[in-house]
């Protein structure tokens, strides 16, 4: 179970995916588009410990970790950007600009991803560098894992035609136990 912890909202920005430096502009991975509407939702991971003499409701918790979950409206689509944010789709792709900023996303006939694979595999760093980096702090994931779990495939079109779709991604431990970082980009230090 878990309990809802602090949610906040980030300045847009450009969401890099396997950043591994702090030198622009692709900061040593691949740059998937310009976010808006960046939510970062931590939430503790609470067990509850059910307690006869109140009739098995919980008396007390116990607290597992954490749970870090980015949620992004992603508006600038490139095929990067596709590939990466769709779990089981293998390459994507994007029309042309004569025909709006249109992302082709196809699921199948077989599953990047299939039953019973671990999603790790898909685990990448992930750097939210923000349009005014002098006066907002970056994020940096070190094992994102993109999550149709939590999104929802509402698609909007921006004034200027863009389709855009809320897409997810959830942080998981690396091999030092760490989730994420917000600093400063000078003080990311990968």
């Amino acid at each position: 179970m878990a309990a809802r912890g602090s949610e906040g909202i980030w300045a847009s920005g450009t969401l890099i995916q396997g950043a591994s430096s702090v030198t622009g502009p692709t900061y040593g991975g691949t740059i998937l588009g310009t976010m808006q509407e960046v939510t970062l939702i931590v939430d503790d991971i609470l067990v509850p410990l059910p307690h006869p003499e109140y009739g098995d409701r919980a008396g007390d918790y116990l607290i597992m970790g954490q749970e870090i979950i980015l949620s992004t409206l992603i508006s600038d689509w490139d095929p990067d950007a596709v590939a990466a944010a769709f779990p089981n789709v293998a390459a994507g792709s994007v029309s042309h600009p004569k025909s709006g900023n249109i992302p082709v996303v196809t699921w199948g006939p077989t599953l990047t991803t299939g039953v019973g694979d671990l999603l790790s595999a898909r685990a990448s760093t992930l750097l939210l560098v923000p349009k005014d980096s002098a006066r907002h702090p970056g994020l940096f994931i070190y094992e994102a894992l993109p999550s149709m779990r939590q999104s929802r495939l509402n698609w909007h079109a921006t004034a200027d035609g863009n389709l855009t779709a809320l897409i997810t991604w959830l942080a998981i431990p690396n091999s030092s136990e760490v989730l994420a970082k917000i600093a400063a980009l000078a003080d990311m230090g990968f």
